[in-house]
This record gives C-alpha cells, sequence and structure tokens, in this order.
C-alpha cells in the first residue's frame, strides 16, 4: 500500500481538496445541461475531474483514478465535439460524481478494510458503472487512431493547468528557502517544504516530465529523513535545496518556451551523480482515523479585528488588576469606583464587539444549503416525469453553520413533499389550465434577529377536509375536536406523529415518516413552521428561526421568588391587571385586550410549582405566542430584558415539558429557560 496513505497532513490536503471539487460539480453539470455548447463551463468541469484523477494516482487510489479518467474522457469528447451534451450523458456523470463522493468517504474513514478497498482493482458496481457509460457513448476510434492520439504532444489545456501549479509550488519553495536561510529551522517550514516537493513530483510525474520528478523525489527524500531526525539541517542543505530550486526554474521556463524539459548539459552531471535508492519494505497501515479538522475559511479583515480586540481586552486586564490593587489599599474609594465604572462600559464595549465578529465568523451563506437542490429536483423531475423549475432567492442569508447542517432534512422533506405530492403532472396541469411546468421558490431573508425560509410551490394545494378526515380514520383526533378547530389548525394536523395523507408508498416521499419530523428537527432549533394552502393554487411552507443557536435574547420574570426566562421573540406584550379582569369562558381563566379575548394560565400550575399563597390584587401577564396561538401567563413579577448563552438541560430536567434550557447570569444564578410552543400546548391540554 502507498507509504503516503499513512501521512495525516497530505491525506488531509487530498480529502479537503477533492471535496471541494466534487461539491463544485453540481452546479455546474446543471447549467452545461442548460448551455450544451458552453465550451468554458466543460473546460471547467473537465479540469476538475482531471485534478482528482492526478492528485489521487501519487497515493495509488486505483478506483478512483480509473472513475476520474473514465469521465474526464467523456468530458474530453464532449469538448471535441464528438459527443453532443445529453441527458443521459449527464447523468452517468452525476453517478460518477456521487460513487466518487462515496470513495472519498471510504478513504476519509481510515480504515483499512475501505482504504483497501479503494486501492484494489475496480469493483463490481464501478465496473458496471463504466460499460454503461461506454455503451450510451458512441463507439471509440480505431486502435490507430488512438494511438496516434496518444502520441501527440502533451495537450496545451494540461500542460497549462501544470505550469500554473507549478509556479505556486516554486513560489512555497523559494518562501521557505529563505526563511531557511535566515536560520528559521522551524518544524512548519520543513513540513511545507516537504509537501509542496511532494506535490511537484506526483504532477511531474503524470505529465511524464521525468527530470523535474525525478529532483523532486530527491529533495521530498532528504526533507523525510529531516522531518524523521535522521539527518540534521545545515547551510549546505540549505544551498543544495536552493540549487535544486534554480535547476527547476529552469526546466519550467524550457517546458512554457516548448512545451519539453531539455535539460542543459551543466545539470547532467549533478543528475548522474545520484546514488540509486533503496526501497522501503511497504509500511501497514495503522488501525487509526485520519483526523480532519473542519474548517471554516475566514477574511483577512475579520482576524484582524479579532486580534485588535483581543489586544484591547489584554490592556483593559491590565486596568481591572490596577484597580482591583487600590481598592485594596482603600485609596481615593471615590475616585477608584468611577474608574472601575469606566473600566467595565470599555470592557462592556469590547465584549458586544467581540461577540458580533465571532458570531459572523460562524455564520454562512444559506446558498451551501439551497446549492444541493436543483440536483435533487432534477433528478426527481426525470424519475417522476414531471416539468418543475426550481427558483432561488436569498442564498446570500446568512444563518449560523451548526444550524444549516440541521436544516437540511427537515428542507429535503418539503421539497420532495412538492415534487411528489404537490406539482401535477403536465397532462394534470394542462387539464386545469395551467403551464406544463411548474414552479418550486425557494427563498430566504433575514427579518431583525430572525431568518425566513419559505418553501413555495404552485401545485394542487391540501385539503383541509381531506386532512380532517385522515386524522379522524387515523385516531388522531374525534368529530367533536375537528368541528372547533380555524382552517389553520386543522392545516396544522398533518404535523402530527403518525399523519399521512400519501394513498401510496412512494420512494420520493409517503414511506410512513410524516411531517413531525419536519416539525421536530425546526424546534430542535428553536424555530417555528407555519402552512398555508389553497386548492389549485399552490402550498406555501414558512420556517422562522433565530440567527444562532447560541446567544439568546430573553425576558426574566419571577414566580414563587424563582427567576425564569421567555425567549424574547415570543414575548408579544406585558400587562399589569387586577384580579377581577380575570373571567371564566368555557371552564377556562380568559382576558379581555383590545377587544379579543386571550386565555390566562398560571405558570405555577403549568410547571406544578408549589403556591406561595400570595394573593396579590395586581396580576402581571405575559402574553407569549408560539405555533399560530397564543397565552397569557400570570406571573408574580416582571424582571427585564437580558442577552444570555444558552446551555442544554441534561439528566432529569431534559424531558420536562415546557423547558428548552437552562442558562447563568451574571451574579451566578442558575436560571432555566421556558418553552412558549410547549407552554401554550400545556395550557390547552390542562396541563
Amino acid at each position: 500500500m502507498n507509504e503516503f496513505l499513512n501521512d495525516p497532513e497530505i491525506m488531509g490536503e487530498f480529502i479537503n481538496e477533492s471535496r471541494e471539487h466534487l461539491e463544485s460539480l453540481e452546479p455546474k453539470l446543471l447549467q452545461l445541461e442548460k448551455e450544451p455548447h458552453n465550451l468554458d463551463l466543460l473546460n471547467d468541469i473537465f479540469r476538475s475531474f482531471h485534478t482528482l484523477k492526478g492528485s489521487s494516482s501519487f497515493l495509488g487510489l486505483t478506483q478512483i483514478i480509473e472513475l476520474s479518467h473514465k469521465s474526464e474522457s467523456i468530458l474530453d469528447k464532449l469538448r471535441r465535439e464528438e459527443l453532443k451534451v445529453t441527458p443521459e450523458i449527464i447523468d452517468f456523470i452525476f453517478k460518477t460524481a456521487d460513487i466518487l463522493k462515496s470513495l472519498i468517504e471510504d478513504v476519509a474513514s481510515g480504515k483499512e478494510d475501505k482504504i483497501k478497498g479503494v486501492t484494489a482493482n475496480l469493483s463490481k458496481d464501478i465496473s458496471e458503472i463504466i460499460n454503461k457509460i461506454e455503451e450510451t457513448i458512441e463507439k471509440p476510434p480505431s486502435k490507430e487512431k488512438e494511438l496516434k492520439i496518444e502520441a501527440k504532444k502533451i495537450d496545451n489545456e494540461e500542460k497549462e493547468v501544470f505550469l500554473n501549479a507549478t509556479q505556486q509550488y516554486l513560489s512555497t519553495i523559494v518562501e521557505c528557502i529563505n526563511k531557511l536561510k535566515k536560520g528559521t529551522y522551524e518544524q512548519e517550514v520543513i513540513n511545507a517544504l516537504f509537501r509542496t516537493f511532494h506535490s511537484l513530483k506526483s504532477s511531474a510525474d503524470y505529465m511524464k516530465f521525468s527530470e523535474i520528478k525525478d529532483i523532486a523525489e530527491e529533495k521530498e527524500d532528504l526533507l523525510q529523513k529531516i522531518r524523521e531526525k535522521k539527518i540534521s539541517i545545515s547551510k549546505e542543505t540549505v544551498d543544495e535545496l536552493n540549487s535544486s530550486y534554480n535547476i527547476l526554474v529552469k526546466l519550467i521556463k524550457n517546458i512554457e518556451k516548448s512545451g519539453e524539459e531539455l535539460l542543459q548539459p551543466e545539470f547532467i552531471s549533478s543528475k548522474e551523480e545520484k546514488t540509486e535508492k533503496k526501497i522501503s519494505p511497504e509500511k501497514p497501515l495503522p488501525q487509526k482515523k485520519i483526523r480532519l479538522e473542519k474548517t471554516i475559511r475566514v477574511s483577512e479583515n475579520k482576524l484582524d479585528l479579532l486580534m485588535n480586540l483581543a489586544g484591547e481586552l489584554i490592556i483593559n486586564r491590565g486596568g481591572l488588576f490596577s484597580i482591583a490593587q487600590k481598592l485594596e489599599a482603600g485609596e481615593k474609594i471615590s475616585e477608584t469606583c468611577k474608574q472601575l465604572r469606566e473600566t467595565i462600559e470599555v470592557m462592556n464595549r469590547i465584549t458586544r464587539d467581540l461577540q458580533t465578529v465571532v458570531m459572523d465568523i460562524h455564520m454562512l451563506p444559506i446558498k451551501n444549503l439551497f446549492n444541493k437542490f436543483p440536483r435533487m429536483i432534477r433528478d426527481l423531475c426525470r424519475k417522476k416525469n414531471k416539468k418543475i423549475e426550481l427558483k432561488i432567492s436569498g442564498e446570500e442569508t446568512h444563518l449560523d453553520k451548526m444550524m444549516i447542517e440541521k436544516l437540511g432534512d427537515p428542507l429535503i422533506h418539503l421539497i420532495r413533499n412538492s415534487v411528489d405530492h404537490g406539482i401535477e403532472t403536465p397532462e394534470e396541469r394542462r387539464a386545469k389550465g395551467k403551464p406544463e411546468k411548474g414552479t418550486i421558490k425557494l427563498s430566504a431573508f433575514q427579518e431583525g434577529e430572525s431568518v425566513t425560509i419559505k418553501i413555495e410551490d404552485d401545485g394542487k394545494g391540501i385539503n383541509p377536509e381531506l386532512i380532517c378526515q385522515t386524522a379522524i380514520k387515523k385516531g388522531i383526533i374525534n368529530e367533536e375536536k375537528i368541528k372547533s378547530l380555524n382552517k389553520k389548525e386543522r392545516l396544522n394536523l398533518i404535523f402530527l406523529p403518525g399523519f399521512s395523507t400519501a394513498k401510496k408508498v412512494t420512494d420520493i416521499s409517503g414511506r410512513g415518516v410524516g411531517m413531525d419530523v419536519v416539525m421536530t428537527a425546526v424546534k430542535d432549533l428553536r424555530g417555528e413552521i407555519d402552512v398555508d394552502t389553497h386548492i389549485d393554487r399552490g402550498t406555501v411552507f414558512t420556517i422562522t428561526l433565530p440567527l444562532t443557536l447560541a446567544i439568546l435574547k430573553v425576558f426574566l420574570i419571577e414566580v414563587n421568588k424563582q427567576t425564569f426566562a421567555l425567549p424574547l421573540s415570543s414575548v408579544k406584550e406585558t400587562l399589569q391587571i387586577n384580579s377581577n379582569q380575570i373571567k371564566g369562558i368555557l371552564n377556562k381563566e380568559s382576558i379581555v385586550v383590545r377587544n379579543r379575548v386571550v386565555g390566562i394560565a398560571r405558570l405555577s400550575d403549568l410547571l406544578n410549582l408549589t403556591h406561595n399563597g400570595n394573593k396579590n390584587r395586581h396580576i402581571s401577564i405575559v402574553i407569549i405566542e408560539g405555533g399560530g396561538k397564543e397565552l397569557g401567563i400570570a406571573v408574580d413579577a416582571l424582571q427585564r430584558e437580558e442577552e444570555i448563552v444558552i446551555k442544554p438541560l441534561e439528566g432529569c430536567l431534559a424531558d420536562t415539558k415546557g423547558l428548552a434550557g437552562a442558562t447563568i447570569l451574571g451574579d451566578g444564578r442558575v436560571v432555566l429557560i421556558l418553552d412558549p410552543r410547549e407552554l401554550i400546548q400545556l395550557a390547552i391540554n390542562g396541563r
């Protein structure tokens, strides 16, 4: 097995680069299907497969090499107009990209058996896809023509890719050598040089530039011995590296001019002095996973701002120590207290700015999620024989990285349902006087401290009466209860566990997993989901989410001398009322607020807290909303707004209804955070 499969740095770089190339392919292939004569786009896609083939070749990843080579061959035929871009060919390229993704993840797992599978001969699945590709495309040229094509000098496109990469390698090499000349023998510099010579060797080997490959390989071996502490670095070593760099520069210039290395006579003697290398026995692959660190790309301006804020924190910290010393010594207490207040105000400003920058770094554009769906819509349309256009807007809206990751499955479920159950077939749409092609709109926008995501379709809509009949039939709700529900509440029945109106199970949706999965996922993200529909006009799902899960603005309330926190986004208003304003309506306590009736529940009852026996004439009310409903909560006292860091509940409190998390206030008190939606549900069910 290839020795470099043991090197976490090389493998990490290979895996991250391969993932980036494969992720970039989907939108390009979809665009190519619409613009089959776009040569620039074809060349761009070709380069991705070509780079993947080249980078996997030095690792001996046979299956990746062969599959990417086959895709590269198809794309080359498309570039030469020996083939035409068709949906079938795009299907095959998508299929190979999917398999390549799976193979890359096998390598990333670090498991020996999986990596051996990727380095082994072609598997049955890959052989089958290659055979299908060959059956679909036109017959290949004769053997004689193939030999002529191989005999031609290196394709200009490949040469350009190689030269561009080589310029970057040379730039890194000279930068590292300059550091070594200054006596900077840091391990990081040696590692960077090693990786660069290794990459140069692999590229040159693929391009059949043997002189460059031999020089790079020799220096790679030298640097590996330095890394393993077998030899120490010296001035002579640095001079040797510098000499090799100068030779490489001249060889590259020769390639730029003539396409060949043309090694000069003065360098041949030095090449002949190389001693024959002994091949070391193959080392077994260690039984451990390759640990790849998750990364986020951050602009230099943001990093500079973080450094400036860190500097201000250090200065302010020194000021606080100085004030503490003055207070301990009893020096001018009044003046020192004034200085303390000023320092705290500066600290407040710094931490606020620091919080803003860190949150901004952790926020990503939602397009990273939205970009997955055009491919999915295309594949589903071909499978269901439907015509659907996906319109995406607001993809630059930013959301917490962790939330984007968890939002994928709910959106997939909603869009699959729109394709399978929402949008009609072209024949059905024509019969209704609609255009043959349906439309699904996926949009996102920010409103204050929250982000709204909408999934709209112009399909058949959802029939509320069918929902009611299904709910009764499945025993989810009884007929008497149905009569008291308005349209919005009837539509919301689709979010209950076990609810489904699908008449048959398909591999797209209706597999017994209902919309309750979507509701649970959105709720876990502290969000809200709403549905609106009109028969034969379409359906709109609206998801509202906080910008981040880490920081939360809350309103503090007090009950039985305990402090609780309510998410500020759910608080509509606060009131002070007299106890005689509470009326009994249908065995429920209620009040009238600006000509509307609002139900009242005592927080102590909802949370099963013991009553303190306090019978104040004046009662504090917090009106909250959640799930399209509102409720007035009676509490002992209203405190203040505050920004807190939310922590998840563990142990016996984790499954307690009505609680969403906990936090620690500045004075050290632990405060429970309430879940408005669950409080409203507890009040409706009568606890």
